[in-house]
């Protein structure tokens, strides 16, 4: 999207100089010959970047004004564009880290044989208000900075679309009637956090229904083209 900015003003600027080539700019002998339009998309071009080459420089009050002022619209493009990648860099590693939190979860538990659920339900609730808190931010980030979809991490340690349906299955255990109520509350909002982030997916970027959880999720590990389904957790 930048770059389309960036292309619309280089364009832009260009049409207003063609008009006055030749004789309100001054040329350095060997230069130009692309045309009024040609050297003008040349200078348009040159003030962008801030280049300032010299070899062709307006001669008229109103065209001495245009350069500075096209060079100010490229260094704010230029500033947008740093802020863009770095805010895309955020939003990715926001992603990762909920699903390299939920595959660390994932392998504690087949590892020790304990889940979630064993342990005391106040340490228990702070984890999952954890995850809460990060699911929030990655469905939010998907509204804001939606190219960030289409990234599609290699390792399947980052890949929500293969860990969320654990994480699911680790909420309906801490959701049983049985539990401690800060548990069950718990686990009741980040289900509903959840719900929000794999709605923003259907919505957004998938021909799934909203609300069709298993087929929001069978659809979003197909567009990521993740061809096999993680390890089914153990049912406790």
């Amino acid at each position: 999207m930048i770059a389309v900015w960036g292309a619309l003003v280089v364009v832009g600027f260009a049409l207003i100089f063609s008009p006055h080539f030749p004789e309100g700019f001054s040329t350095d002998p060997g230069t130009g010959g692309g045309g009024a339009l040609g050297d003008a998309l040349y200078l348009s071009l040159v003030n962008l970047t801030s280049l300032g080459y010299g070899d062709i420089v307006p001669t008229a009050s109103l065209l001495r004004f245009l350069g500075p002022l096209e060079t100010l619209l490229g260094l704010g493009l230029l500033t947008a564009s740093i802020s863009w990648i770095l805010l895309l860099y955020r939003v990715l590693s926001d992603h990762r880290s909920l699903a390299h939190e939920i595959s660390l979860l994932a392998d504690a538990e087949d590892a020790t044989g304990i889940a979630l659920t064993e342990i005391q339900p106040d340490v228990a609730a702070r984890i999952l208000a954890d995850l809460t808190s990060k699911a929030v931010a990655a469905r939010d980030d998907l509204a804001h900075s939606p190219i960030a979809y289409y990234f599609r991490p290699r390792d399947p340690r980052h890949a929500l679309p293969l860990l969320l349906p654990r994480l699911i299955d680790v909420v309906d255990q801490c959701s049983q009637p049985d539990r401690a109520p800060a548990l069950r509350l718990q686990a009741g909002m980040l289900r509903e956090a959840l719900e929000d982030l794999l709605d923003t997916v259907a919505e957004d970027f998938l021909d799934a229904t909203p609300g069709d959880t298993a087929g929001t999720l069978e659809a979003y590990r197909r567009d990521h083209m993740w061809e096999s389904r993680p390890p089914e957790p153990t049912r406790r």
